[in-house]
């Protein structure tokens, strides 16, 4: 758990390097994505994956549970914080996890449209290491990385590393919408394993991609 938390925090971190708007262009219900029938789907990204066999924490049936709106409570709360997360979810045999975390990006994100996610994030390389670092992370190795789900590639970082004396494996998915930069984080204590997780990823027909 404490791996997740710091990695969580590590992307928290770097959204409050970057900073945040007031105001952003993609309707906030939309990021939350839908679980029903044994899937977690986004539109908004365009991917889903199996959960199955997996169980954690939804953002999305917390707010409903205590009824919270979702537009003005979840704004408030980037405003507060700098990052969110929607979803995070384990496998029952502790193989690995999948988190999906939102930052307002503010004006930078219409910075990284302009220069493009890919360059974005590989001159961001340095300040994500310093990040990763200072949370404790050891024997760091970080660099940008395409993953692929089926025929689509997405943009993000491939991370590894020691905390606490385990070693973990990490594969982040980047997205920008509207303000929001969008964080999907598939983490396992091996390589070979984060590939199996991501196996259980698809890509949405007649989505907003």
């Amino acid at each position: 758990m404490r791996k997740v938390l710091c990695v969580c925090l590590a992307l928290v971190l770097c959204l409050f390097v970057t900073g945040y708007a007031e105001e952003a262009s993609v309707n906030v219900r939309d990021l939350f994505g839908t679980i029903e029938n044994g899937a977690y789907e986004n539109k908004l990204l365009g991917l889903g994956f199996d959960v199955v066999g997996w169980h954690g924490y939804n953002k999305q049936a917390q707010m409903k549970a205590e009824e919270i709106t979702f537009s003005e409570d979840l704004i408030e709360e980037l405003k507060k914080t700098g990052g969110v997360t929607l979803l995070e979810i384990k496998a029952e045999d502790g193989s690995g996890n999948i988190n999906i975390n939102v930052g307002d990006y503010g004006n930078v994100a219409s910075i990284i449209e302009i220069i493009g996610l890919a360059d974005f994030l590989q001159m961001s390389e340095d300040s994500y290491k310093e990040t990763y670092s200072k949370i404790g992370i050891e024997n760091l190795e970080l660099e940008y990385a395409k993953t692929s789900i089926e025929d689509q590639e997405y943009d993000g970082l491939r991370i590894s590393g020691d905390l606490d004396g385990e070693h973990m494996n990490v594969r982040q998915m980047m997205f920008i919408r509207g303000n929001y930069m969008l964080t999907i984080v598939v983490m396992a204590p091996e390589e070979t394993m984060v590939e199996d997780v991501l196996g259980r990823f698809y890509c949405l027909k007649d989505s907003e991609e």
